[in-house]
């Protein structure tokens, strides 16, 4: 969810990996609707974006198998991890959040649930 940033309308974009574009999924001020869905968490309404990371775990089975799941969670640490660095680097704050209600981040997020789901949130933002 982007919110105050130079260049961006507000709203939930999707991020593409192979070609690092962004297309709008959901246009619109979306900040009381995630604080709602982040159990509360206020500064959700006040930072400048809100990652949603989520894992397509069949994408992933042919080569992990039994242990998918596992590794999709620790890639996302890992992503997050770096998200802390880059917000650290420009001189912002990150702060990752666990506690969210799923799925209603998932219908926001235009996601399933099963085949994709949201796993990690992280709001970065001005300190």
């Amino acid at each position: 969810m982007a919110h105050e940033i130079t260049g961006l309308e507000p709203g939930v974009y999707h991020y593409g990996v192979k070609d690092h574009s962004l297309a709008q999924v959901r246009a619109g001020d979306l900040r009381d609707e995630v604080v709602s869905q982040g159990l509360s968490q206020q500064f959700l309404g006040q930072c400048n974006v809100v990652l949603f990371l989520t894992v397509i775990f069949q994408r992933m089975r042919f080569k992990y198998q039994d242990r998918t799941y596992r590794y999709g969670l620790l890639e996302a640490g890992h992503l997050g991890q770096n998200i802390y660095l880059a917000a650290t680097s420009m001189g912002l704050g990150a702060c990752a959040i666990g506690a969210f209600i799923d799925d209603e981040i998932n219908a926001m997020l235009g996601v399933d649930g099963e085949e994709e789901a949201a796993v990690y949130m992280l709001a970065v933002g001005k300190v």
